[in-house]
């Protein structure tokens, strides 16, 4: 029994050592874990009246985004699904959300004119569309005419509808309001809106507002906003639903900020205004020299932070005898201009004008914050074609000069008042004249500032307040006054001489040269001349109505005769005064014995003080004192009303002859007389003179000369009288004629 039980336990242990040795174990494959499905979905919207969802681009039979309609002005403000409004032609209820838009930054302005004030145009930050005449109203009535006034909008809506609108504008005549077109130029279906104001003031927080409503077409609309007579729209406020296109330069003139925006610069000539998608046609900011209502480009926009200088794209169609330059001032400044000189240009020549970096940060150009620059032609007819930021920074080397050290180096013409600011040039052909040497561009900083009666031209004289350029006795153009004044480009290294001329008189406007400035490292010499000259007279004198459109002293005798002979000039010369009698342009032109010829030459500048600065005639020896007057003080008129006898007046004659004699005792003095139509006292005024007895004094009898503006000479005839002062003067001092 025992043995039977070891036989068994021996067999299973054997049993189980041949499993186990019988070759490899067999391993059965795991099953992987089943991967997660991630479903995709379309960007695009589906729906039905009451849900929307994303569908599934995967293939399955999912929603994505799945859920109700949030309705409001019958749009799902989720998917964006529109529904039928029952009221269409009523205006949506739109909770009071509204976005102002201004017409400068995102409207055509079309034919655009500008009301004019002290700094151009209306407005105090620049930001609307103006008109303050139009020749017939009646004709700009049709939206379509080429007189009317209108800013272009391409706005989109949601969905057909009527919506509100408010418009933000000035207008002084309920005669003539706005006009708003949707979709339409129909005489006849324009909207008028009246915004009123009788207070006649442009500030900004008198502003008014007209909201009206008004019919859009689901997508892109264009409105039309038409201004008349007197009127000046800022912008529109439009539902926050609505949205604007925004208007942009045409690519031949692409702006780096969308925001560069010109005013009275877009002109719809060629194109269908209508159509939202048609490209503007621009043509330019024209000036067509009418000094009352010339037409001015406003920039506004946001600069680039790397924004350093400008460049502008012109091109001048005509020339005229003003200044030739663009005239650049920042915000509503204006005393900070900048001129650039653009006299060289060809007609119609498109060209690109650089405004230096330096030029601007004279203007206070920020490129951090947003500018608004005011552009203007001095040329005449000129387009302003685009413009352009630029990240370019222009070096300089400036050498700058200020008042005293101008005295110090150049010869300061006329009789001047020195500030330590600035000085005071204020008479017929004062200025300043130096030689340099070393080349580079001169620049000088000048500012026109009021009289002493609180005006810039008391006179009214034509052409306004300009300077005459000489480089090596070689006329090189008209500038006005100017924070950065062009005196002379790229000149060479070998000397030059440099001389500028006021071609306007005391009265028609006072300027303060307050620096000079140089490019290039220079030696500056003042000029020597061969005579002192002082020249007493009228408006003859002044160069006033040597045309019809312009007072120039530079063209006058006064200046061509002096520089003939060398000469340093100081002239005192005043419209419409005499010797004894005259006409005051500060009185309002009345027949007046105060402060004439006789009186003014005691001054230094009348117009500024009053006559409160006396001249000192020690400061200024002349060779050659010429009195042309008589003019104003001998006509048949004025001698009835004040009334003067010719006796009168020749008494004057001799008492002014002594006062002068004792000032200047070795000084040749030339009375002058009968160029102008009042010259009846030939005889009379010879005697005068040659009573007093005097070798070195003498008369001298014009022909009459009219073929100037109110029969005073013109330039031609002013050569003349230059002639012939010429030779008297050649012949008193016994030395030959330069002008023989």
């Amino acid at each position: 029994m025992k043995t039977k039980r070891l036989s068994l336990l021996l067999a299973s242990f054997m049993s189980i050592v041949a499993l186990t040795s019988c070759g490899p174990k067999k391993v059965e494959p795991e099953t992987p874990p089943e991967e997660e499905h991630t479903h995709t979905y379309s960007s695009e919207w589906e729906s039905n009246d009451e849900y929307h969802w994303h569908p599934a681009t995967c293939g399955h039979d999912v929603k994505g985004d799945y859920g109700k309609h949030v309705i409001e002005n019958y749009v799902c403000t989720i998917c964006g699904k529109e529904f039928e409004n029952p009221n269409k032609d009523e205006p949506f209820d739109l909770s009071g959300k509204t976005v102002k838009h201004t017409i400068v930054e995102e409207g055509y302005l079309i034919h655009a004119r500008f009301p004019g004030n002290d700094n151009g145009v209306m407005g105090k930050e620049y930001d609307g569309m103006g008109v303050n005449w139009q020749e017939d109203v009646s004709a700009v009535a049709d939206i379509t005419s080429d007189k009317s006034t209108y800013a272009r909008f391409v706005i989109t809506a949601p969905f057909t509808g009527t919506y509100p609108i408010s418009l933000q504008g000035k207008h002084f005549n309920q005669t003539y309001p706005f006009r708003v077109y949707a979709n339409s130029k129909t005489v006849g279906e324009g909207i008028d809106v009246s915004i009123s104001d009788p207070s006649y003031s442009w500030a900004d927080e008198e502003r008014s507002t007209a909201t009206f409503n008004i019919s859009l077409n689901k997508g892109k609309n264009v409105v039309l906003v038409q201004v008349f007579n007197w009127g000046y729209a800022y912008g529109l406020t439009l539902p926050e639903e609505l949205g604007i296109i925004r208007a942009k330069g045409n690519k031949s003139h692409e702006y780096t900020q969308d925001d560069f925006v010109f005013q009275a610069a877009y002109l719809a000539d060629d194109v269908n205004v209508l159509d939202p998608d048609a490209q503007m046609i621009y043509k330019g900011l024209k000036s067509d020299g009418d000094a009352g209502f010339e037409g001015a480009a406003i920039l506004h926009f946001q600069p680039d932070s790397t924004t350093k200088s400008l460049d502008i794209t012109y091109k001048i169609e005509e020339k005229n005898d003003n200044a030739a330059g663009l005239t650049l001032r920042l915000g509503n400044s204006t005393s900070s201009n900048v001129t650039i000189d653009v006299s060289s240009s060809e007609i119609n020549q498109e060209k690109v004008c650089h405004i230096p970096s330096y030029s601007l940060a004279e203007l206070g150009f920020n490129s951090s914050a947003k500018q608004c620059i005011h552009v203007a032609s001095t040329t005449g007819k000129l387009q302003i074609l685009g413009v352009k930021e630029s990240s370019k920074e222009d070096q300089t080397s400036e050498k700058v000069l200020n008042p005293t050290q101008i005295r110090e180096k150049t010869l300061v013409r006329g009789r001047n008042i020195l500030d330590n600011n600035y000085i005071g040039l204020d008479w017929t052909s004062s200025g300043i004249e130096f030689d340099i040497t070393g080349g580079g561009d001169i620049f000088a900083n000048m500012e026109e500032v009021n009289n002493a009666y609180g005006s810039k031209n008391i006179a009214n004289v034509a052409g306004g307040t300009r300077f005459a350029i000489e480089i090596d006795g070689e006329f090189k153009g008209y500038v006005i006054p100017s924070s950065n004044m062009e005196l002379a480009k790229n000149l060479s290294a070998s000397k030059h001489h440099v001389a500028i001329y006021k071609t306007s008189e005391a009265a028609g406007g006072l300027v303060n040269l307050k620096s000079l400035k140089f490019t290039n490292d220079v030696t500056i010499t003042k000029t020597e001349k061969s005579y002192n000259f002082e020249i007493l007279g009228d408006s003859i004198t002044c160069g006033n109505q040597i045309s019809s459109t312009e007072e120039n002293g530079y063209l006058a005798y006064t200046t061509q005769l002096t520089n003939s002979w060398n000469a340093n000039l100081n002239a005192v010369s005043v419209s419409g005064r005499g010797l004894k009698l005259g006409y005051n342009c500060e009185e309002g032109w009345p027949a007046s014995w105060n402060n004439q010829v006789k009186d003014l030459w005691t001054q230094t500048s009348f117009f500024r003080d009053k006559g409160t600065s006396k001249w000192n005639t020690a400061n200024y020896t002349p060779d050659v004192v010429i009195c042309n007057l008589g003019n104003n003080d001998l006509g048949e008129w004025v001698m009835s009303i004040a009334p003067m006898t010719i006796t009168q007046f020749t008494d004057e004659v001799k008492s002014f002859s002594s006062i002068l004699r004792t000032a200047y005792p070795n000084a040749k003095i030339i009375w002058c007389y009968g160029a102008f139509v009042n010259r009846s006292y030939e005889n009379e005024y010879r005697t005068a003179v040659n009573s007093l007895n005097d070798a070195n004094m003498e008369f001298v009898y014009f022909d009459k000369m009219g073929g100037g503006a109110d029969d005073h000479p013109n330039a031609a005839q002013h050569q003349t009288i230059a002639n012939v002062l010429s030779a008297k003067i050649a012949s008193m001092l016994g030395v030959s004629d330069p002008r023989a």
